[in-house]
């Protein structure tokens, strides 16, 4: 089974997090969201940490906390599309993703956000891939010593 490195495309509309661990904690849970709402999603925007309010038409509201991603599967890349999705955790500052949910609502890339920026922008980090670990390289083993046979060594 791929980790969450092998099979998505992760990139970042914030600044990416100082600490390797921190941007880690984020795109797991990024990852754990996408399995949860479309196990086909292939790329994630990463839009901030976990938060626990939502826009809800023009009002910001209370919500539980959670990531907000937005994801592309391989068709959408192509069309040029996105939906947006929600990975609710345990609480503030928890990045264990217990439920995931997508309205569903596909938009084109060029859609502007309530602040007029593009919501899924083209000059955004792009984590860089990382290959599996390779399995350590096994030394053969020393066989019994070969006898000599008529001559040949």
């Amino acid at each position: 089974m791929p980790n969450f490195w092998e099979s998505i495309d992760y990139e970042w509309m914030i600044d990416r997090p100082d600490t390797e661990a921190q941007a880690k904690r984020l795109m797991q849970a990024a990852y754990h969201t996408t399995k949860k709402v479309d196990p086909n999603i292939t790329k994630v925007l990463i839009t901030g940490d976990i938060h626990d309010k939502t826009w809800w038409g023009e009002y910001l509201v209370a919500d539980d906390p959670h990531i907000t991603i937005r994801t592309k599967t391989q068709d959408q890349v192509n069309r040029g599309e996105h939906s947006t999705a929600h990975g609710y955790t345990e609480g503030m500052n928890k990045y264990n993703v217990i439920d995931g949910k997508s309205n569903g609502v596909v938009k084109g890339d060029h859609w502007k956000d309530r602040n007029g920026k593009p919501c899924w922008p083209t000059n955004v980090y792009q984590e860089p891939k990382k290959q599996p670990n390779p399995q350590p390289k096994q030394e053969p083993k020393p066989g019994p010593p070969k006898e000599r046979l008529g001559g040949w060594s």
